[in-house]
């Protein structure tokens, strides 16, 4: 048995055999943590144009063109602001900042 594998680090080296779900749990929780990293990098940029927009209220698409986020990724960090209750939905085609979020931001 190796070093890494005695440790629980064989998932460093992805050439490694896979012994288990170990393994897989560990890199599981790696992807979630990178998912999460990912979440608030573009929270906070969601944030913060939005605490700069007046009403402190944006259309996704201005939210687009100031920030340089995607759609695809802007969707999901804006219904996780919303499950935090930092953001509330204005329309379909708005948001706005809460007075949580707000705290966030400052």
């Amino acid at each position: 048995m190796s070093a890494r594998e005695k440790f629980g680090l064989s998932w460093l080296n992805p050439n490694a055999p896979r012994a288990g779900g170990i393994v897989q749990t560990a890199q599981g929780s790696r992807s979630g943590e990178l998912a999460n990293a990912a979440l608030v990098a573009v929270g906070v940029k969601v944030l913060s144009k939005l605490n700069a927009a007046s009403n402190k209220t944006a259309a996704f698409d201005e939210l687009i063109a100031q920030s340089g986020v995607p759609i695809g990724q802007l969707i999901p960090v804006v219904s996780y602001l919303a499950k935090l209750s930092w953001v509330r939905y204005v329309d379909s085609n708005k948001v706005q900042l809460t007075e949580e979020g707000a705290a966030q931001v400052s």
